[in-house]
């Protein structure tokens, strides 16, 4: 479940995702960059009803926040990759990221 502004996702990122909801089976993972939730978000196909559901601009938040028990928190290594581009400067700031971490790795 996730957001179709996000350009930088990998799909590297999404296997690792998906992977560890597979295996955990009955869990909603939540990608986490530090300690701030991200999408996109597993959530296991008993959900699908509640997902449907959602109406509001919280979306699938609302249905995680409300099986908190079941969330598991999946620590994300590459942050800019989980960037949610809503406006032009989201998408500039996302570029300048990109660029300072290529430099940083020739340097």
């Amino acid at each position: 479940f996730g957001h179709a502004d996000m350009p930088a996702l990998r799909v590297e990122t999404l296997r690792r995702i998906a992977g560890v909801g597979l295996r955990l089976r009955d869990r909603i993972v939540v990608p986490h960059v530090g300690d701030r939730p991200a999408n996109p978000v597993y959530f296991p196909p008993d959900l699908r009803t509640a997902l449907q559901r959602c109406t509001d601009d919280a979306g699938g938040r609302s249905v995680w926040r409300a099986e908190r028990a079941r969330v598991f928190a999946l620590e994300m290594p590459e942050p800019d990759d989980l960037v949610d581009v809503d406006r032009v400067a989201d998408l500039g700031r996302l570029r300048e990221q990109r660029a300072l971490r290529a430099r940083g790795a020739t340097a």
